[in-house]
């Protein structure tokens, strides 16, 4: 069980690691699931646990949106280059990489408001091309 709460916390679903498999950890399972759009059952079955496992970047746990530096958002840009995009990896949040944000998010099915936020993140980081 320590090592679903150290996957959890990993994926920025914070969890207290106590190897108990209780109520708080079944809520935050099922957040998880919610999150990453996996049936909501509360169980670690074989696609909760391979996507407690896939993320190679965990998201941040806040959005990430125009004016915004940095590592993840280096990471964005680099994933939205792998999509398909092609805008400049510099670290910065601008008006570029909003739009190609933007398109994917249309691509995608999302909310298309040019921010990244959990559910843009989950699908930027773990779709298979």
């Amino acid at each position: 069980m320590r090592k679903v709460q150290n996957q959890l916390n990993k994926n920025n679903v914070p969890i207290s690691v106590d190897g108990i498999f209780g109520s708080i950890t079944l809520k935050k399972v099922k957040e998880f699931q919610m999150r990453r759009h996996l049936n909501t059952d509360r169980k670690v079955g074989p696609s909760t646990w391979t996507a407690l496992y896939q993320t190679e970047f965990p998201y941040p746990g806040h959005v990430i949106k125009i004016g915004d530096r940095g590592m993840n958002v280096t990471r964005i840009q680099a994933r939205l280059n792998d999509a398909g995009g092609s805008i400049k990896v510099d670290s910065i949040f601008g008006l570029k990489t909003q739009v190609k944000v933007k398109e994917f998010q249309k691509k995608f099915g999302l909310q298309v408001d040019g921010i990244v936020g959990p559910e843009t993140w989950d699908i930027l980081f773990n779709y298979q091309e």
